[in-house]
């Protein structure tokens, strides 16, 4: 008798868990889905209003600045958001702020490559790394493996190996370079969504009762499932031009 009430308790808090963690993804992936809103309409008013122009002509003149500039203020906005979560030295409105901000600027940063493209190009990108998003996600959260969580730090290395290549292409200025950076970021993009995901899984079927504390985790889990995607897009988008280009010639 004993044994079947231990039984029945181990049931109903493995579905506890179950539960929880899949309504706080739910919570993640609308807020993913805000970020893009927020992205997108930054991306458009950008391009309506001419400021589009201004962010080319800074990266013409300050192509090596302009491109350091991004990656400190990206590198700042990530820690800022992991360390006020983590720490829980951030109240709710703080961190919300810090994701919106984030999604604002990559809407500024997509601009100038929107805006060159044709939109069949655009729309195709989209397609393509809206599909693979909900692709990965859907198999990552039914599958029970969570094999990718040690590979974290070759990620991470990765993605700085080819932000450093992109930077000294600045000087090559060479085209096969650049489309083999992008094609390889598909791939580390689409892994790192995997990762991500796992990661979120594991995060909330383990995190305790804090509902405000929780609430932020699904905040920066949101901005790394929001940077995924955007950077998919961006260099899909980069490839398709690549190619349209090459017709041409």
């Amino acid at each position: 008798m004993k044994s079947d009430s231990f039984v029945n308790t181990i049931i109903i808090e493995d579905n506890t868990r179950q539960n929880r963690s899949t309504n706080y993804f739910a919570r993640t992936m609308l807020k993913v889905m805000s970020g893009l809103l927020v992205t997108a309409a930054t991306s458009y008013v950008c391009i309506a209003s001419g400021l589009v122009l201004s962010i080319c002509s800074a990266f013409v003149r300050h192509g090596f600045a302009s491109m350091l500039a991004l990656i400190l203020l990206y590198g700042f906005i990530n820690t800022s958001m992991a360390k006020n979560v983590v720490n829980n030295s951030a109240n709710t409105s703080t961190v919300n702020a810090i994701f919106y901000f984030h999604a604002v600027l990559e809407g500024l940063t997509i601009s100038p490559l929107v805006f060159f493209s044709t939109g069949s190009n655009v729309t195709t990108a989209f397609l393509a790394s809206a599909s693979l998003f909900a692709f990965l996600a859907a198999t990552s959260l039914r599958s029970e493996s969570t094999n990718l969580l040690s590979f974290g730090r070759m990620i991470s290395a990765t993605s700085f190996a080819l932000l450093f290549i992109a930077v000294a292409n600045i000087f090559i200025k060479s085209d096969v370079i650049s489309v083999g950076i992008s094609a390889v970021f598909v791939v580390i993009c689409a892994i790192a969504t995997v990762y991500d995901i796992q990661w979120m899984k594991m995060l909330f079927e383990n995190c305790g009762e804090d509902e405000k504390q929780n609430d932020k985790f699904t905040t920066m889990a949101a901005m790394m499932l929001h940077s995924n995607i955007v950077n998919m897009f961006w260099h899909i988008l980069r490839l398709l031009n690549y190619l349209s280009d090459r017709r041409k010639d």
